[in-house]
């Protein structure tokens, strides 16, 4: 495949605040840590962090495993260009394989693009989701969709999310931060 630079362009069209999943609260470097090494990611694997924020968990997992490809999907326009104004100052290694999308993830319109063809239906192997409740319980059919083409495909999906559990399916690990005991959800299909 071959790699673009990261895409920043904005799309003012996705600002539906009914599709809100969470509101920005940043991820510790600890519980990041936990997550890297609950995802046990791969430099084959492509991992997407579906409301992404200011993009650090992207940054920090491209940033520590050579070759893994990272897209993020942020709805809110001041985090989504937050996210790419970090990525300047990434390695230039780093910013070749990370993508930041401004879009709503409940919109199939906004899997791909011209800068980035990785597409979450077709290419994720891992999933981090740091959502509240509410927001899980929004995606609970795309990741249902998910989870069952990989299957199908005989494939691997990882999905881990730190706070709050994807209450339909059972944990296959958790582990806690030791500041605070906030947890982190490890759930493996195959």
């Amino acid at each position: 495949r071959e790699f673009m630079m990261a895409d920043c362009t904005s799309d003012s069209n996705n600002t539906n605040n009914d599709d809100k999943l969470a509101p920005f609260n940043p991820t510790s470097s600890e519980a990041q840590m936990i997550a890297l090494s609950l995802l046990n990611l791969q430099g084959n694997d492509v991992l997407f962090d579906l409301g992404c924020g200011d993009g650090r968990f992207l940054i920090a997992a491209a940033t520590q495993i050579p070759e893994l490809q990272c897209v993020g999907i942020e709805m809110d326009q001041i985090f989504h260009q937050r996210s790419c104004e970090a990525l300047k100052d990434a390695a230039l290694d780093v910013r070749s394989r990370v993508f930041f999308r401004s879009g709503n993830v409940l919109q199939s319109s906004n899997n791909t693009n011209e800068a980035c063809t990785l597409s979450l239906e077709s290419d994720a192997t891992a999933l981090f989701l740091f959502l509240v409740p509410k927001g899980l319980i929004k995606l609970r059919p795309l990741l249902e969709r998910l989870v069952t083409k990989r299957k199908q495909e005989g494939m691997r999906i990882r999905i881990v999310t730190y706070m709050f559990s994807l209450k339909w399916w059972t944990p296959k690990k958790f582990e806690s931060t030791t500041k605070g005991c906030c947890p982190v959800y490890l759930y493996e299909f195959e």
